[in-house]
């Protein structure tokens, strides 16, 4: 993290997730690199086929994925929530703190961990610092669908400082 890659040079990093790289990669940390929605855009085509070829090898999946102090905004908040309903994720810790994903993508987020099937083993999801308002609690409360079931005995950690809720 922190070491000025660009889009490509941080999809790049994501490509190591591919079988045929034959790895043990579980953790990204591309924090603090500028990255933007553009990034997101990439990340989401890659990494579904990624994982459903990993599964298939029993490889080990991703589990830390550290995007804080990016550029990331409500298009690529909604995309990545999208991309984890659609492939579900093995994902434990979910770093998007200090972006700017706002309540829109925020809420995606947290749908799509709601409709991961099984459910997910999510232990931290930072959201701090996304400009989140209570709006993302309407017409549904997703925030409360997300912290029911089973996701309540993993989850240890749910930031959501810095934001504009209760406002």
């Amino acid at each position: 993290s922190e070491c000025g890659l660009t889009v490509q040079g941080a999809l790049t990093v994501v490509n190591l997730l591919s079988p045929s790289t034959v790895n043990n990669l579980s953790i990204l940390k591309l924090a603090n690199n500028g990255l933007t929605d553009a990034f997101i855009d990439g990340f989401v085509s890659l990494y579904p086929p990624m994982v459903r070829e990993r599964r298939k090898k029993d490889m080990k999946q991703l589990v830390y994925l550290d995007l804080q102090r990016n550029e990331i905004g409500v298009q690529g908040g909604i995309k990545l929530g999208v991309c984890i309903a659609d492939v579900g994720t093995a994902i434990e810790t979910l770093l998007l703190g200090w972006n700017h994903i706002g309540w829109e993508g925020a809420r995606e987020v947290l749908r799509g961990f709601v409709q991961v099937k099984p459910v997910t083993r999510i232990s931290e999801l930072d959201l701090s610092f996304n400009r989140i308002t209570d709006h993302w609690l309407y017409p549904d409360n997703v925030l409360q669908a997300f912290l029911g079931g089973t996701r309540a005995l993993t989850l240890c950690k749910l930031d959501l400082s810095h934001n504009e809720l209760g406002q």
